[in-house]
């Protein structure tokens, strides 16, 4: 974004700013104005909107797409603002063919501020005022040359970084750190279990809060039912039995919705069958025979949830196969209000790769389902509710006896993160040969492919967890066989990939969980030494 030139404003500008008085209007516009005449891109402070540049309302923790044009010049969305709220405002370009300008104003359209570009190399546009007075607000956007472009608007929680840095004696020394570019403080703690702790998830709340769900189980007398499992849910340390059964039940914590705090899915298995809840609710059941492999959800801005399953069924002693699995890929969907649709067979899976599925929400509110198969991963596409499914590969299948993982998180509508990591066996009968690569999958297919290397002889998938912050940098956990050494890595908005090494987790059993906050807070969260679960956080610090 170019700095104003005095030079080129009017001489009514010029003199306004010279004698530090605002040019915003004092009156509302009315109902039927004519369109204001439209000035010079260099202006520092605005006039009043007309009603028809007000597009509509941006809540907390929105983000919403937005058409800018040379007519009308300007787009805006109005705030309700509490006193005491941290306003910030993030407009980046879609497609990145635009440089977005925004200013706040006040409920006079009075000019409270103006954005400044994130960096030299990215032109999106920041918004930053903690507001005092409650009351109605304007953010309005336009491009800088007055291209027909589309931006994005976000209204906080949004990242918070704290001082840029290179190395960690630039921030201080002792619990602090470099964070691969800015420093942050590293805190430890944790809590105890009852019982042996069998896995964790984590995942920040909406106020950026952290949540952790762990699962555990106990020996009980009979010896018809040797453990019970139970999950628990809740802050660090304060976690609530929230289910519990015979056997161990596949389980996440994750936001169906961007910026909404995550709810707990989980699939228990009874005497009458498998079934998926998420957020309370049953979607479906499935036979008695069935395990669920892995399951996936999606919510749209009008309130309709989906959800993908993979489930397997052990096929019959007498059919000569013992041992052996059919698996099965279901989908299903809610409307708002509304009560689940019946679970619809998409296709059959791979007992290799039925271990991954995700949900793809689009723009239009649609949904695609992203599943590994056979070695590669498909995309099952629909129009709409009525047309058939269609399927494509997304990674195609490798020759030889590949078999295909990955780990997804959703982003916006449109936009869905994949770590890919199809395997092999050439360099060891028991231990994978990993190929990773970072794919965002958009509407129109795959937006941009990064190779993250290959990664021999490993026990498990090196990439175990990916997460987004609030401003929509990708986070990845990295662990390799043969290491206790945890890496993160990040894939920014402008695709540039960076690792930082965290040191060694000796204590951690299993794999860990990765959380990122709406402001940047990154959490590690682990199985420590059977009974416990042990929580190492990032915070940026406090400019």
């Amino acid at each position: 974004m170019r700095l104003p030139q005095l030079l080129h404003l009017r001489p009514l500008v010029v003199l306004s700013v010279l004698a530090g008085l605002p040019l915003a209007a004092c009156a509302a516009p009315s109902s039927e104005e004519a369109e204001p005449e439209e000035v010079l891109a260099s202006e520092e402070e605005l006039r009043a909107l007309a009603s028809s540049e007000i597009v509509g309302t941006l809540g907390f923790g929105e983000s919403k797409e937005i058409q800018v044009a040379p007519r009308p010049l300007y787009r805006a969305f109005k705030l309700e603002v509490p006193a005491g709220e941290r306003l910030d405002i993030a407009v980046r370009s879609e497609r990145g063919d635009g440089d977005p300008q925004a200013w706040l104003l006040a409920s006079d359209f009075r000019t409270l501020a103006r954005s400044v570009d994130v960096s030299a190399t990215d032109p999106s546009a920041r918004l930053t005022r903690t507001i005092t007075r409650a009351g109605t607000y304007y953010v309005a956007v336009r491009d800088e040359s007055s291209r027909e472009v589309s931006f994005r608007v976000s209204r906080g929680p949004t990242a918070a970084p704290g001082p840029a840095c290179t190395t960690d004696l630039e921030c201080g020394g002792g619990a602090a750190m470099c964070f691969l570019d800015r420093c942050v403080t590293v805190s430890d703690s944790g809590f105890r279990t009852s019982h042996r702790v069998g896995g964790v998830r984590a995942a920040y709340d909406a106020a950026g809060e952290l949540r952790v769900a762990h699962q555990q189980w106990s020996p009980t007398q009979s010896s018809w039912d040797p453990s019970r499992f139970s999950v628990f849910l809740g802050a660090p340390g304060a976690a609530q039995s929230v289910a519990s059964g015979r056997t161990e039940m596949p389980f996440g914590l994750s936001s169906l919705r961007p910026g909404e705090d995550a709810v707990l899915s989980l699939a228990p298995r009874t005497d009458f069958g498998t079934s998926v809840q998420v957020a309370g609710s049953f979607v479906g059941r499935l036979g008695a025979r069935d395990d669920v492999a892995s399951f996936a959800f999606g919510k749209n801005a009008a309130g309709t949830m989906f959800a993908a399953i993979a489930a397997t069924t052990p096929y019959p002693a007498s059919s000569g196969t013992w041992g052996a699995q059919s698996c099965a890929l279901y989908f299903a969907s809610r409307p708002a209000g509304a009560t689940w649709g019946p679970l619809v067979r998409l296709d059959g899976c791979s007992t290799h790769g039925s271990n991954a599925v995700a949900v793809h929400v689009r723009k239009d509110g649609g949904t695609e389902v992203v599943a590994a198969h056979d070695g590669g991963i498909l995309l099952y596409r629909r129009q709409n509710p009525i047309d058939p499914w269609a399927k494509s590969p997304l990674v195609p299948r490798a020759s030889g006896d590949t078999r295909s993982a990955f780990v997804a998180v959703r982003g916006e509508d449109g936009a869905t993160h994949i770590v890919a990591q199809p395997y092999d066996f050439r360099s060891d009968p028991s231990r994978g040969d990993f190929t990773a690569t970072y794919i965002e999958l958009g509407d129109a297919g795959v937006v941009r492919s990064i190779p993250l290397g290959v990664h021999t002889t490993q026990y498990q998938a090196p990439y175990r967890d990916v997460a987004l912050d609030g401003d929509g940098n990708v986070w990845i956990q990295k662990r390799v066989a043969g290491s206790d050494v945890t890496s993160i890595v990040r894939i920014d908005r402008a695709g540039k990939v960076a690792e930082r090494s965290l040191g060694p987790l000796s204590s951690a059993t299993s794999p860990s969980a990765l959380a990122v906050s709406p402001r940047g807070e990154i959490a590690l969260v682990h199985a420590g030494n059977s009974s416990s679960v042990s929580i190492r956080r990032f915070t940026p610090f406090v400019r």
